[in-house]
């Protein structure tokens, strides 16, 4: 992407407190509801699959359909900082409770949260850290 399309200031709005760019999370395109939604599509076409689970003992069916129609109506993640991403994140509560916008910007930094979550996330947060937040955006927006 060109940086004279896109504000920067938009664009940081986009990098969520663990470092997750928007424009590359799974969540926030909707590419997880969208796979969860053709998976679903094709195990309801094909109504073999329960006969063949039951018989193989391969798995609950009723259960393994529960978690695909999860997955198919998994809510749109609209950005983390703007206040609609998962509540559950304890990187964003934690966050939001020392006030930072990024966790590299924390005192703490890195800390257990992060670790117990990824270490690629702390891998990530010190890569933009290192580079700069405006620079590793450049870099993930030529990315695109």
């Amino acid at each position: 992407m060109d940086m004279t399309d896109l504000s920067l200031d938009f664009e940081k709005k986009l990098v969520a407190y663990c470092g997750i760019y928007c424009r590359n999370c799974d969540y926030y395109t909707g590419k997880i509801a969208e796979i969860g939604k053709q998976a679903l599509d094709l195990v309801k076409k094909h109504t073999e699959f329960k006969i063949i689970a039951e018989q193989d003992e391969a798995f609950n069916y009723d259960e393994f359909i529960k978690g695909v129609e999860w997955l198919a109506n998994i809510k749109l993640c609209l950005n983390c900082r703007a206040g609609d991403g998962w509540g559950g994140c304890p990187i964003r509560k934690c966050a939001l409770e020392k006030g930072v916008d990024y966790c590299f910007e924390c005192s703490e930094f890195p800390c257990k949260t992060l670790e117990d979550v990824s270490p690629k996330v702390v891998a990530r947060l010190q890569e933009i850290k290192d580079k700069g937040l405006e620079n590793w955006l450049k870099e993930q927006l030529q990315m695109q």
